[in-house]
């Protein structure tokens, strides 16, 4: 696991180790199973900065109960009284059924203590790794603000076999990271091995790139000296080659994080240091496609400011597009 002493997100000390499932329906073979385990479905407690939050998926399938839900809990209210962001790693089945309506009252339960943390201020980050489904997915997991998954990794709610055998329909290319990335519903995919470096971006430990940028083309001809005055700024403007809003995103930030998903090559968004200040930046790219921003991106705007009044961040945003996509 991400968080074993020695990994990327080792724990300083570790949180409600004690607490215990229980078999509140007597479902036959539970308790062997449990016995078996020895240990329960996830592990919370202190990183370095953040607290983590890492779903085992050798217990159960790293299935939600009642003691998974009670330390999501904990931990996300913990993170608020210390003020810091979480990072919770999931990879899960969903809601344990050995425990019936008592594990998908957790659902409602983790939900709500990641809208308490949001509206502490405070940031948190999922780390989807395969599988990602069921109750986890569809609460707690998918509140994360900013979401990362695994390369090539299984995400949804019912998995692709429960939908076929449910609709007896196929549903290939759905229910995956790739997919997921496609719609905007997580931020970036990743080789596990590169998604700590992420994450630290993200929480704005470590420094990363800016937004990449398509290289302005080169102009057909050298720009003539332009005119004195107004109409010589105007000339400048509209020079073909000059830099766009990513470019001059690209120069001012020492740490960026891509959200969204690039739903829209014309507007790029992502939590980023400028100056040594953490920010939301908007920036849109003359360059990219048409350079007109379509309605895809405009939501990808609404969100990022909505993350930045979340968070207490200021907003920059690079304006340099021919119009909207009509």
């Amino acid at each position: 696991m991400l968080s074993d002493p020695g990994g990327p997100f080792a724990l300083r000390e570790e949180w409600d180790s004690t607490l215990r499932s229980g078999d509140p329906l007597s479902f036959p073979g539970y308790a062997a199973k449990l016995s078996a385990a020895g240990r329960e479905s996830v592990r919370t407690g202190l990183a370095d900065g953040f607290v983590v939050i890492e779903g085992d998926f050798d217990v159960l399938g790293g299935s939600m109960g009642l003691v998974h839900g009670e330390r999501v809990v904990r931990a996300f209210d913990r993170a608020v009284g210390l003020g810091l962001p979480v990072v919770a790693i999931t990879r899960s089945g969903g809601a344990r059924m050995h425990e019936g309506m008592v594990a998908l009252t957790q659902m409602a339960r983790t939900a709500a203590a990641a809208r308490r943390h949001e509206r502490a201020g405070l940031l948190s980050v999922a780390v989807h790794l395969s599988p990602t489904t069921g109750g986890v997915f569809a609460s707690y997991s998918s509140l994360c603000q900013v979401r990362v998954a695994e390369a090539g990794a299984t995400i949804g709610f019912a998995g692709p076999r429960v939908v076929e055998q449910t609709t007896g329909e196929p549903v290939d290319g759905s229910h995956t990271a790739e997919t997921a990335l496609a719609n905007g519903l997580v931020d970036a995919v990743l080789p596990v091995e590169e998604i700590p470096a992420w994450v630290r971006g993200a929480l704005g430990i470590a420094p990363a790139d800016g937004p990449s940028t398509h290289r302005p083309p080169t102009p057909v001809a050298p720009l003539a000296e332009p005119a004195e005055g107004a109409w010589g700024e105007v000339e400048r403007a509209r020079s073909f080659g000059r830099p766009s809003g990513t470019h001059v995103a690209r120069a001012l930030v020492t740490s960026w994080t891509e959200i969204g998903g690039r739903v829209d090559p014309a507007l790029r968004a992502g939590l980023a240091t400028v100056h040594g200040q953490r920010a939301v930046v908007v920036a849109t790219d003359r360059y990219a496609g048409s350079g007109r921003p379509t309605p895809a991106g405009y939501r990808l705007a609404q969100r990022a400011f909505r993350l930045a009044g979340n968070l207490g961040l200021p907003v920059v945003s690079l304006v340099d597009m021919p119009g909207a996509e009509p």
